[in-house]
């Protein structure tokens, strides 16, 4: 980006940007959903928890970077001869109004995406048009500081369409460059990640069983999202039963299946299922879809307006 003129704009420039540093259900399904139980399933796996803080990335845009602070900083002072000069001497492409007896001066800075920092003036006490508001807009935030007429004392204005309230109120330009240096980044990232478009999961599910002290375990592998629900039912000639476990970090393990308290022999089948997706946690739902629409492959089944995810694998002890 272009340097900055005058030594003395460079001093403000320093001094404000450092500134800125302090400042469920389950679904019907087959008969193995049924209520009858007669083999009995235990041990539950706990949840791990997350203890990691979010990055917070600061935003670098160049024309408020190099000139929002320095005319900010000139409100009531600089005039509008002195600003076309430094802006002609310095390169920048912009647009300008010259003062009359009608209008007030007015110019337009254009950044290297298109977007505006405009500065307008009015006449102050001893005639002069200097800097009465200075305004940058990239589209989803703005900044202003406001001297209109050199009558009042000077205000600064926020608007950022991604945060909740849109304005943030603030009393000074140490202020303002916070706002627009770290508070526009932060819920800028924030609305980014409610708002971004979810890539469709294609699912996979692995299932192996393991007999230990008698009972019957079951560890599923899967892409599916952390906290998803699955429910786990078993049949066998005997009898059935069912388990409900929770995904995290890629598995899930069922507790331990027993026939009668006696171990499972032969031949059993185990489903394994999601509930429907509006009533998988909200966290689920996000990634997923609130109809499962984000999810496709062989396991996932059509049911009425929603995907769900549906599986049988057979086992023999």
């Amino acid at each position: 980006m272009k340097k900055v003129l005058f030594v003395t704009l460079l001093v403000i420039l320093c001094v404000s940007l450092a500134a800125c540093g302090s400042s469920g259900t389950t679904p019907a399904n087959s008969a193995s959903k049924d209520n009858t139980s007669n083999i009995n399933a235990s041990e539950q796996q706990t949840p791990p928890q997350n203890t990691a803080e979010p990055e917070i990335i600061l935003s670098d845009d160049g024309v408020f970077d190099h000139l929002f602070v320095i005319f900010a900083g000139e409100v009531g002072k600089m005039t509008y001869s002195e600003c076309v000069s430094m802006l002609e001497k310095e390169g920048y492409t912009f647009e300008k109004t010259d003062p009359s007896n009608i209008a007030n001066g007015q110019i337009d800075v254009h950044d290297d995406n298109g977007f505006d920092l405009q500065v307008y003036f009015s006449q102050d006490s001893r005639n002069n048009q200097t800097v009465s508001l200075v305004s940058y807009n990239n589209g989803i935030y703005e900044a202003s500081v406001t001297d209109m007429g050199h009558n009042a004392s000077i205000t600064y204005g926020t608007f950022d369409s991604t945060r909740t309230p849109v304005n943030k109120r603030v009393s000074s330009l140490k202020d303002l460059i916070s706002f627009m240096k770290i508070d526009v980044p932060k819920s800028m990232e924030k609305y980014a990640e409610e708002n971004k478009e979810n890539e469709m999961i294609e699912v996979s599910l692995d299932v192996t069983g393991e007999m230990s002290g008698g009972k019957l375990y079951f560890t599923i592998l899967t892409n599916l999202p952390d906290e998803t629900e699955l429910m786990l039912t078993l049949t066998h000639p005997r009898g059935m039963a069912q388990d409900k476990v929770t995904v995290y970090g890629g598995k899930a393990k069922s507790g331990g299946f027993t026939n009668k308290g006696s171990q499972i022999s032969g031949t059993c089948t185990l489903n394994v299922c999601t509930p429907y997706p509006n009533v998988e946690p909200r966290s689920v739902q996000k990634i997923i879809g609130s109809n499962g629409e984000y999810l496709t492959g062989p396991f996932v089944v059509k049911d009425g307006p929603q995907n769900r995810v549906e599986a049988d694998f057979n086992f023999k002890y």
